[in-house]
């Protein structure tokens, strides 16, 4: 559960609160959460994954 709530935190200080919140509103219009993520974040989700990747170790989560 830690490496979901570090996940949170880089995107939001990548984002900032308001898109994330903006995620959220997209999922209560039952969008998938992929357009929901891209729609809230302006961010495709797998360019996230990639993104939080590259910095994990850096977080304290390293690859296993």
């Amino acid at each position: 559960y830690a490496i979901g709530f570090a996940g949170t935190e880089f995107l939001v200080s990548q984002v900032g609160v308001e898109k994330m919140v903006n995620v959220y509103v997209a999922l209560g219009q039952r969008k998938t959460f992929d357009v929901a993520f891209k729609e809230g974040t302006g961010i495709e989700l797998g360019d996230f994954y990639s993104m939080f990747e590259e910095v994990r170790g850096t977080l304290g989560f390293p690859k296993s």
